[in-house]
């Protein structure tokens, strides 16, 4: 599924289309409440951890100087 819109967004909507649930029936107030509903939901949280990650470049870019 290829859906603009932030990582909670998308998750949104894949739980909608999960239920079967037309996004376009609800109204935008209920799609910000179901945002954060699921915000609660421990399982909606990324499993690997982001802490202290800054912009990697994977090789390409400036190297540190040993």
């Amino acid at each position: 599924m290829n859906f603009e819109g932030s990582s909670d967004e998308k998750k949104a909507r894949a739980f909608l289309a999960t239920f079967g649930i037309d996004y376009d029936v609800i109204t935008k107030e209920q799609f910000v409440n179901l945002i954060e509903v699921l915000r609660l939901s421990k399982h909606m949280k990324s499993p690997i951890s982001q802490r202290g990650k800054g912009n990697m470049t994977h090789g390409k870019g400036i190297r540190k100087r040993k």
